[in-house]
């Protein structure tokens, strides 16, 4: 690693920008200390690659908010404080890629950090973030740990880019009515791994590029309502993907290794696929095995009419299933 420039300066003093919140709360630490970074942090993505920017970010978000008990609540209303605060200034604030990028990382540092916190208290994390048409680019960006987490109504780019990669792990990750290219690019990559993988409403190209490729191991994968092109592109390339499901998508574009493919109502797809075991493309067959695949791996206990994504306990036991999966896989890589 690349020796770094750090002059991270005292939080007394500083105050959040484009929100109001009760003096000395778990929110007003939050926002106080990504105004310290987004203005001190000089590690740029010209000379350090991210995750190892990600990996200094980490220690010192980890550090500075160590007498910090902020929740899953608090880090909800962070993002989308932030998103709206992004949205009303968005023509007149001078944000560049690298800044864009840095306050993405910070958000993923505050949900590893969370996860962990929990995961020695023997408790589960869900974040759940209703953007209400806010604007967040590189939301989560690199998170390394993260249990379940649910997007939706939101405008942004690289959502959760390389979650759970380089090492790392999540159980879901779920993106419903997001409008920005490259959502769940290259999730569950680099030795990363990850259990479940929805889409629904994606409004930009390139859902879930690169998932679960260069070593990673991703176990499902569902996506409906893709609207753009290069969907799925180059998922499980020298990784793994053992299922894909795709309802209703415009495009779906060159897999890797992905072991099982089914899909129907799909416009485009393309016919170089040579890493995949069995695919089932736009025949009553595969709309009868996409059905029975979406129960039996129980997805249809998360995407339903009847839960409520607010309600913490629903999800949570919505997602059992998968939790278990994550935790055998924990054990046999002995994290």
């Amino acid at each position: 690693m690349q020796q770094t420039n750090l002059s991270l300066k005292k939080l007394k003093g500083i105050k959040p920008k484009g929100v109001k919140v009760k003096p000395s709360s778990n929110l007003d630490h939050l926002f106080e200390l990504r105004d310290v970074i987004m203005r001190d942090f000089e590690l740029k993505r010209s000379t350090v690659y991210t995750e190892e920017r990600y990996d200094v970010l980490y220690e010192i978000v980890s550090d500075k908010l160590a007498d910090v008990d902020f929740t899953e609540d608090d880090l909800s209303a962070f993002i989308v404080a932030d998103a709206q605060e992004f949205h009303e200034f968005m023509f007149k604030a001078d944000i560049g890629d690298d800044e864009a990028d840095i306050n993405g990382l910070y958000s993923g540092t505050l949900l590893h950090l969370l996860t962990e916190r929990n995961e020695k208290l023997n408790k589960r994390t869900y974040v759940h973030i209703d953007g209400q048409g806010g604007i967040f680019n590189m939301l989560f960006n690199f998170v390394r740990k993260a249990d379940v987490v649910i997007v939706e109504n939101m405008h942004g780019t690289y959502c959760c880019r390389c979650a759970g990669s380089f090492n790392g792990y999540f159980t879901v990750l779920a993106a419903n009515n997001l409008t920005g290219m490259s959502v769940f690019n290259a999730v569950a990559s680099h030795n990363g791994f990850g259990v479940s993988v929805f889409g629904n409403n994606i409004n930009d190209i390139q859902f879930a590029g690169g998932a679960g490729n260069y070593e990673g191991k991703l176990s499902y994968l569902v996506a409906e309502e893709l609207k753009y092109h290069n969907n799925l592109n180059h998922i499980g390339f020298r990784g793994n993907v053992d299922f894909v499901g795709v309802k209703n998508a415009l495009v779906v574009s060159q897999l890797g290794e992905v072991n099982k493919f089914v899909g129907y109502n799909i416009e485009h797809f393309s016919e170089k696929n040579p890493g995949s075991s069995e695919i089932f493309l736009n025949t009553p067959e595969a709309e009868e095995l996409y059905e029975n695949s979406f129960q039996k791996k129980q997805f249809d206990q998360i995407f339903n009419s009847n839960l409520n994504f607010a309600d913490r306990e629903a999800v949570l036991k919505a997602t059992e299933h998968q939790y278990k999966i994550i935790q055998e896989l924990k054990k046999k890589r002995e994290i």
